[in-house]
């Protein structure tokens, strides 16, 4: 599958301004649900916060992958942000 399918305008968010993780979390969740990819944006949200409190998806060099298994998806999708501030992912 090519990533670019994937992708979806609703879910770029450029910049994003948000105080933490969480915040971070639920701007993207929304995106992904305007994208159509979520039946259940509570419970998607809640699984990405659960893999999130089991270890930081941090990869470093101000990246992270935050994600999550739920049934609250309907479709593969991804949603991507820049932060306009940095912010300490715990990497």
């Amino acid at each position: 599958m090519n990533i670019t399918a994937l992708l979806d305008e609703k879910s770029i968010k450029i910049p994003l301004t948000a105080s933490d993780k969480t915040a971070v979390i639920k701007a993207l969740a929304d995106g992904l649900e305007e994208a159509g990819c979520l039946s259940d944006k509570a419970a998607y949200t809640e699984a990405v916060l659960t893999r999130e409190a089991n270890g930081s998806t941090g990869i470093g060099f101000g990246v992270a992958i935050p994600h999550g298994k739920s049934s609250g998806v309907t479709k593969a999708g991804l949603a991507f942000a820049k932060l306009a501030e940095p912010l300490d992912w715990q990497s």
